[in-house]
């Protein structure tokens, strides 16, 4: 838009918020493809001494979340 710049690597679910907070028209900026070896993984870590109640609570709900009809949504909407 300035000339300065031809490519931006970014999640393409942040387009919106990146144009924002550069005060520019979302509508200009566009997704072109995913780099699968640039995609990144969620990890969540606990104290080796957490209760393992706690443990199983987390990978209960986790699992939970993955098996609903949104998240099976969202996670292909990352995709192009």
């Amino acid at each position: 838009m300035s000339g300065k710049v031809d490519l931006i690597i970014d999640d393409k679910n942040y387009i919106a918020a990146m144009a924002n907070e550069l005060g520019l028209d979302e509508s200009r900026l566009h997704f072109a493809f995913a780099i699968d070896f640039l995609a990144m993984k969620g990890f969540l870590a606990a104290n080796k001494n957490t209760n393992p109640h706690h443990i199983n609570a987390l990978k209960n709900a986790f699992a939970e979340i993955q098996a609903s009809t949104l998240y099976s949504q969202v996670m292909r909407t990352n995709r192009p």
